[in-house]
């Protein structure tokens, strides 16, 4: 999320933009962050970012139902339960004029009002339990920390799948690395590094915009094994302007430390290195005593 001040104002209209995009404020105070959107460039930022963040998160959730036995057990426990051992103490035994029997037993209405509360608690129950359901089992949050699908190195996580199903492929082309490196700088506008890396194919690179900022795709292949890379100008990561970089990832990055690994995610490695001008999010299905042997220049 963008860094912002501390102050108790600045923080107030943070809540009060994550308010006004779950339409939770009346008309006046929602005019006023519509005025505050269109004249301070930090507020639309971070406007833009979390109704962009809301609107991934609510199309990764796909509605559904519980299965049907569970709506059947929960209201058996609860007939069951009421029948055998509750209900009898909501009925009054009265004198009756029958000779075969001497009680009859009336129902009194504080007990159907009881039962009514406890069917709208079972309601109420299978309905939170399939929300958890729908969220627990058909999004990917279990196997994805939550920060890497926002920031840099989420995007090169995102990338890398694809790239493992040929979803995406090389653009440009060439027979060394130095070719590769000169043509994809030109097209970058910034200076991008491919690295000559040994015991692996160079594929080739491809440039994309995000936020209306080129990034430098670079590819390469061993047997069924990828090595992906992704590069941005350390500029636009350190200042997040228009890219996002996890706090701790960019301090340590501002602490000299120019090789290091990130939280692994199922099978996959990711490396973060850099120099004077861009930042590079590797990402591989390649082990880490692999990967340390094949980039050992460039952690030189």
């Amino acid at each position: 999320m963008p860094e912002s001040s501390n102050t108790s104002s600045e923080k107030y209209n943070l809540e009060s933009i994550t308010a006004y995009i779950d339409n939770e404020l009346d008309s006046d105070k929602a005019k006023e962050v519509e005025s505050l959107i269109k004249t301070d460039a930090g507020i639309k930022k971070y406007y833009e970012f979390e109704k962009r963040t809301k609107s991934e998160l609510k199309n990764r959730i796909k509605t559904t139902a519980p299965p049907a036995y569970i709506y059947t057990n929960i209201y058996s426990k609860i007939n069951q339960n009421y029948t055998d051992k509750t209900a009898v103490k909501y009925f009054s035994e009265v004198p009756n004029t029958s000779d075969n029997t001497r009680y009859t037993p009336i129902i009194h209405n504080e007990y159907l009002k009881k039962l009514q509360y406890i069917y709208y608690f079972g309601a109420a129950f299978i309905i939170i339990f399939g929300i958890f359901i729908t969220i627990y089992y058909y999004t990917d949050n279990n196997t994805t920390p939550q920060h890497l699908k926002k920031d840099f190195v989420g995007v090169s996580i995102n990338v890398f799948e694809k790239v493992k199903k040929n979803e995406i492929t090389a653009d440009y082309k060439a027979n060394t690395a130095k070719e590769l490196e000169d043509i994809l700088s030109s097209e970058a506008g910034y200076n991008c590094c491919v690295p000559e890396l040994t015991d692996v194919i160079l594929i080739g690179g491809t440039i994309n915009e995000i936020n209306g900022q080129k990034l430098v795709h670079i590819f390469y292949r061993k047997d069924e094994y990828y090595i992906y890379i992704l590069q941005a100008p350390k500029t636009e990561l350190l200042s997040e302007n228009r890219l996002l970089l996890e706090k701790k990832h960019k301090q340590k990055i501002i602490d000299g430390n120019n090789w290091f690994c990130c939280e692994p995610t199922d099978s996959n490695k990711i490396l973060i290195w850099h120099n004077e001008d861009i930042v590079s999010s590797t990402v591989s299905n390649m082990s880490k005593g692999d990967l340390d042997s094949i980039f050992k220049n460039v952690k030189k």
